[in-house]
């Protein structure tokens, strides 16, 4: 089935449905080496075919699945219309809004806890100001006690971590910087953000590193599927927010055409008759 879609497809990628108007801003002059005369030529225009504009999750739920070819992509029919589906992209972003539900950033006890110290008194006092939307997302922390002397003096403006999710855990510990980042990015753009649904948006600390956790977590090019693994990641896909795209931003599906199908280009008729521009 493998050998038989990769000789029936070939990539095509998604082009525009109407050709756009030819002007002379779309003119191009092309040098002869005979006469180092230029020719006045239209430049030729952008390969039509007869795909959809935009594809949705309801596609994909609606699609039926053919199966994986030359273990890299997932191929799938809407209608009359093939996609191509880079297995380890789409993998990729079903793990990630799967490890982005708060239900999966389950907090873990700390012990020891971090101590991390803020910048400024400004910078204290805005962190701390806002602890429910640490704890929204699974980060808990408390006031350094200030009742000794030598505490207040030397660590005036340090917090004490005492909980992170689970799924940042390891990095956290690893990077204590990188703790410290997180937590005052997420404080700026708050501050910044100055909207009530903005608790409901991950921090982009640890966004990025559920991005990474999720990238090497994921099926890889090579991995072997079969069709029913092919049906559930598709399936999966089809509940995703953003399912057309891998965790970093990137495109993972694309529209192709069957080899057995002509692609018509229009063409625009030149007037040979006419003599060439002078330089």
């Amino acid at each position: 089935m493998s050998q038989r879609l990769n000789s029936f497809f070939s990539l095509r990628y998604l082009a525009q449905t109407q050709n756009p108007a030819i002007d002379r801003s779309r003119l191009k002059l092309h040098k002869t080496s005979s006469n180092k005369r230029a020719r006045v030529m239209a430049a030729p225009p952008p390969l039509s075919l007869d795909l959809p504009l935009k594809l949705s999750k309801s596609d994909l739920k609606n699609a039926h699945i053919l199966g994986q070819v030359d273990k890299k992509y997932i191929i799938i029919k809407l209608v009359d219309t093939f996609i191509m589906i880079d297995q380890h992209a789409a993998d990729e972003r079903v793990k990630l809004e799967q490890m982005m539900s708060p239900s999966s950033l389950t907090p873990t006890m700390l012990e020891p806890s971090i101590c991390i110290d803020l910048e400024s008194p400004f910078e204290y006092h805005l962190v701390t100001g806002m602890r429910d939307y640490y704890k929204r997302w699974g980060i808990y922390f408390h006031e350094e006690e200030t009742s000794h002397f030598f505490v207040s003096k030397v660590h005036p403006h340090r917090i004490r971590v005492t909980q992170l999710p689970t799924l940042i855990l390891d990095r956290c510990l690893m990077n204590h910087a990188l703790l410290k980042k997180l937590i005052q990015d997420y404080a700026y753009w708050i501050k910044e953000q100055n909207q009530e649904g903005s608790i409901n948006v991950c921090p982009k600390g640890i966004m990025e590193i559920l991005k990474s956790r999720a990238c090497r977590s994921a099926i890889m090019f090579n991995d072997v599927l079969s069709l029913q693994e092919c049906k559930e990641i598709v399936g999966n896909l089809s509940h995703c927010k953003f399912p057309f795209q891998c965790a970093h931003g990137r495109p993972s599906a694309i529209p192709i055409q069957p080899k057995t199908q002509q692609m018509h280009t229009p063409q625009r008729q030149i007037n040979w008759n006419k003599p060439f521009l002078k330089r």
